[in-house]
């Protein structure tokens, strides 16, 4: 994956037949190397730009942004800037995808044209998130829910040290969130639910057919609710599906 002058947005191969883009917001803590993967995994026709937020990875020395609000407007107007030329898709996992829809929302507000969907996966609709205080957190045990670092990593002092603040931030982005009502989306929103997911129940996934008037689908993929070990490959080829079907950006084959 490169990124091109504008730090916001990192993007996969290069593919000049893409026929769509999607824009993906990762899970709290992580950055645009998390959908590192999906580059090689998705169709050609499919192009990824991930979002990199201050405090991850080329911008660590950055301080990272606890408002959602603020980052959903920065993540908007970058994709603005971007000038894609093809339709773009939101996706946003976990924490990942109230940001996501709060994206939507800051392009309808400026009068910008409205992605061509929104899929969210693994995060309960943004009205029934509950209102509450940031009360601290263990580092250690929420990177290891999430999976994908080793445990010799977890016990690095000078690791969690740097990646603390950004995990930190994004917690406290979550808790300090406050649903504000207005008009649904214009769009379809997608909806993914793990098979084996216990944090969520469907009625927290289905909640989100609330914020659309352009259709709504909830689909079921096999893994548990962070999509851990091959569950993340298998969320890949659904996002994959639902955006060339919709976008009818060519045939859902992998870019292997």
């Amino acid at each position: 994956m490169h990124s091109g002058k504008d730090p916001w947005l990192v993007f996969g191969a290069d593919r000049d037949e893409a026929q769509a883009c999607i824009v993906c917001i990762a899970h709290a803590g992580a950055g645009a190397a998390r959908f590192h993967t999906w580059t090689k995994r998705l169709p050609r026709s499919i192009q990824i730009a991930a979002v990199r937020a201050p405090g991850r990875e080329s911008r660590r020395s950055e301080p990272p942004i606890d408002d959602l609000f603020a980052l959903a407007r920065e993540v908007g107007d970058a994709v603005v800037r971007a000038e894609l030329n093809a339709p773009v898709a939101l996706f946003g996992h976990c924490s990942g995808a109230i940001v996501a829809f709060e994206v939507a929302r800051h392009l309808r507000s400026t009068g910008h044209p409205a992605p061509a969907c929104l899929v969210v996966s693994s995060q309960s609709a943004p009205h029934l998130l509950p209102a509450e205080d940031f009360g601290g957190f263990d580092l250690t045990a929420v990177l290891r829910e999430l999976g994908g670092t080793p445990e010799e990593v977890l016990k690095s002092p000078d690791f969690l040290e740097m990646i603390g603040p950004a995990v930190e931030a994004d917690f406290r982005m979550l808790a300090g969130y406050r649903f504000h009502s207005d008009a649904p989306l214009e769009l379809p929103i997608f909806a993914v639910m793990a098979s084996g997911d216990t944090d969520l129940g469907v009625n927290d996934i289905s909640g989100w057919a609330r914020h659309t008037d352009g259709g709504f689908h909830l689909l079921h993929v096999t893994g548990d609710h962070v999509f851990s070990g091959d569950g993340w490959a298998g969320l890949a080829d659904a996002v994959s599906e639902i955006v060339c079907r919709e976008l009818n950006s060519g045939p859902c084959r992998k870019a292997l």
